[in-house]
């Protein structure tokens, strides 16, 4: 069970970056809009904050550059460690080439190297969500997939141990753990934690992503046990 209060919560509820320490955006595509203004300018009725009045939004047909929120303590974890990344994740009117992959969260230590990573990836016409060391690691043994349900919110979740040669990374999507831990990896001590739109392909014209409720904890911290609360 998490501790609470968790290391490290946002749910943008000021209309900002809120917790995190800095903002990546040449191009404008990155807001934090009150669900009034996404229910007057999305196509979309599910286009809301998952818990709130504020979520994270970026419109990927702005630009192809990055846009990112990133935290530099938040994550922090040296080896051995154990860390949890969890966020709530949306997305629609993805369109992406074949084989066109973007990060949607990173855990990186110094340089930045990535150390755990979920992307969004064109799979041969099938758009999936990828969990792996990095945003770029060959979908294989190594990585974790299944297929991004658009119009939906998604619970994504990364656990991963912190150690030279036996560090390990496991998924979950919606309470659900995708196959077996990936083991046996070689990882260096976590110094901040990116979420946005990184590595875009140029093959990447369109779509809106949401995020709302990103959490981290020295434990798993799974989905919320109610998305609305009692008390208004």
């Amino acid at each position: 069970m998490p501790t609470l209060p968790l290391v490290f919560e946002c749910g943008f509820e000021d209309g900002t970056l809120g917790a995190f320490d800095a903002e990546t955006d040449t191009e404008s595509k990155l807001s934090f809009p009150h669900y009034s203004l996404l229910a007057k300018t999305m196509p979309y009725p599910t286009a809301v904050p998952y818990r709130g009045a504020y979520a994270m939004h970026i419109n990927l047909a702005l630009g192809a550059a990055d846009a990112y929120v990133q935290e530099n303590t938040g994550f922090d974890t040296a080896a051995p460690g154990l860390v949890a990344l969890r966020m709530y994740f949306w997305a629609s009117g993805l369109t992406m080439a074949a084989s066109d992959r973007f990060t949607i969260a990173i855990l990186e230590s110094a340089g930045p190297v990535g150390e755990a990573a979920i992307s969004v990836l064109n799979n041969a016409g099938t758009i999936q969500l990828i969990f792996a060391q990095t945003g770029a690691t060959a979908v294989g043994a190594t990585t974790r997939g299944t297929d991004l349900i658009q119009n939906q919110w998604h619970c994504l979740e990364i656990v991963s141990v912190i150690n030279a040669g036996a560090g390990t990374i496991t998924a979950f999507v919606d309470g659900y753990q995708l196959g077996a831990a990936i083991t046996t990896l070689t990882n260096a001590a976590l110094t901040q934690a990116r979420f946005g739109a990184i590595d875009i392909d140029v093959g990447t014209t369109a779509g809106h992503l949401l995020f709302d409720d990103i959490a981290g904890d020295t434990v798993r911290v799974g989905p919320l046990s109610r998305r609305f609360s009692d008390q208004r």
